[in-house]
């Protein structure tokens, strides 16, 4: 009986900002919505706070705190400035009051910019989770320079409440550019998952610029329902990382970090551009649903680093670091052109958990391609060798002039991890062509690295094709 109906004012349905200004709780109002709570009565804005403001609590855990913020001309949630601890709980942003049917706000569901820090979206409290949908931008937008150590935690985006539906904001689930940094989206515990789904024309997460650096993507499901075992993808790449975009954290080691990437239209995971560095990819599930035992894909291939992506790493040694790189639908395991001295370790590319059953990708399990050059992919030390396997085209394909100084060791490619169950590529284990130069496959010259483990495959264990491939230096390996 205390709810406002805040509809119809051409500005926001609720402003707060300047200097003292905070403890405020806005607490289950309708907000853009007709008194039924099925029809838009638009605001400008829904809720904007801005400057100084400390401390804001917008919704609840109760459903008597639920405000819905919908309906609206721009965006629903609007928090600027140097404002912090603000609690955005509970809330319904894009969605008439039964969770289920459209009615977004024109805009962004939530932004954070110019410095907003320290504020969570959602929670890991039961009821703390928000739902955000259906929105004419991004889902959850975080920007700028300064803003940092936001928490994203728990939140339906792109779903409706049942979180098995469709219902996706127009653009990303979650995007970040501009420069945020030490952000967390989603965390270890199943209660911190997000569902970023059903995106109509962006990605799962989005990464971009410099400074966008120290972020945390974890735990989320990325493409699925809420349940990890159904289609729900977004019509673009599942995580986009690019741009010049560092020391990212997309998953990680600890039980619970992984994400599970899977039914996007475009490739799963992408490290994108100049500068794009030291990222870490780690623990996912890309192309398979959360058990790792059903392949889901994604439209393009698992895995891309191209366009200048350097000294990312993707999995390590550690069986809590291996990533599945699996069931694309057209194209490869991994891709990667004009990427340098990236690391590629530890990973099943083409299986499932196990390592041991096909889960093959479209064309290729990987790709050296576009004067990729000095990329290790596997390793001497226990646990660096990628399984490749099962590939509906050859299981490592090196091409191109300026393709070279990448280092093939410690792999099993057409076999399980187990090292004798056949998982054969459809063709060659290697082929080397049109003129990637200075390649070693096994053992260099000085006799440092691994060999290869390369049988079971369909044609040869490795052909070198045309007359401009030279250089390469196979050795020490078992075929």
């Amino acid at each position: 009986g205390a709810r406002n109906l805040l509809c119809g004012n051409g500005g926001y349905g609720i402003i707060a900002g300047g200097p003292g200004a905070g403890n405020l709780s806005i607490l289950g109002n309708f907000i853009g919505l007709d008194v039924t709570g099925s029809h838009a009565l638009p605001n400008g804005t829904g809720i904007g706070i801005f400057g100084d403001v400390r401390n804001t609590v917008i919704g609840g855990t109760n459903l008597a705190a639920r405000n819905y913020i919908s309906g609206n001309l721009y965006s629903g949630i609007l928090i600027g400035g140097n404002v912090f601890g603000t609690l955005i709980e509970g809330n319904y942003v894009g969605v008439a009051t039964n969770g289920l049917t459209s009615l977004g706000n024109g805009g962004i569901g939530i932004s954070l910019y110019g410095g907003a820090a320290t504020n969570s979206i959602g929670g890991t409290a039961p009821g703390a989770g928000n739902l955000v949908s259906a929105n004419g931008n991004d889902g959850i937008r975080l920007s700028d320079t300064g803003t940092s150590y936001n928490l994203v935690q728990g939140n339906l985006v792109g779903t409706t409440r049942t979180g098995s539906n469709a219902l996706g904001n127009a653009f990303s689930a979650v995007s970040m550019f501009g420069g945020p940094s030490f952000n967390t989206i989603g965390g270890t515990m199943a209660a911190a998952r997000n569902i970023l789904s059903a995106g109509t024309n962006g990605a799962g997460v989005y990464l971009s610029d410099p400074g966008t650096s120290n972020n945390v993507i974890q735990g989320n499901y990325i493409g699925t329902d809420i349940s990890g075992t159904a289609p729900l993808g977004n019509n673009g790449v599942g995580v986009f990382v690019g741009t010049g975009a560092t020391s990212n954290l997309v998953g990680g080691t600890v039980a619970g970090a992984g994400n599970v990437i899977a039914a996007n239209t475009g490739d799963g995971l992408q490290l994108y551009g100049p500068g794009t560095s030291h990222n870490l990819v780690q623990g996912n599930f890309i192309g398979t649903d959360k058990t790792g035992s059903r392949p889901l894909g994604n439209g393009f291939s698992a895995l891309s680093v191209f366009a200048g992506a350097l000294l990312n790493t993707v999995g390590g040694t550690s069986a809590a670091a291996r990533n599945l790189l699996s069931a694309s639908t057209n194209y490869d395991g991994v891709f990667l052109s004009a990427a340098t001295n990236n690391t590629i370790q530890g990973n099943y590319i083409g299986t499932d958990i196990t390592g041991l059953l096909p889960f093959a990708n479209g064309t290729e399990g990987l790709t050296l391609f576009g004067a990729s050059q000095n990329n290790l992919i596997g390793g001497s030390v226990p646990g660096a060798g990628n399984v490749i396997a099962a590939s509906k085209d050859r299981g490592i394909f090196i091409a191109d002039p300026g393709t070279s100084g990448n280092l093939i060791q410690g792999n099993n490619i057409g076999v399980g991890a187990n090292g004798t169950t056949p998982l054969g590529n459809a063709q060659q284990g290697i082929i080397i062509d049109n003129g990637a130069q200075g390649n070693v496959i096994g053992l260099s010259v000085s006799g440092s690295g691994a060999g290869n483990l390369i049988a079971d495959n369909v044609f040869e264990g490795i052909i070198l094709y045309d007359a401009a491939t030279v250089g390469n230096t196979i050795r020490g390996n078992s075929l």
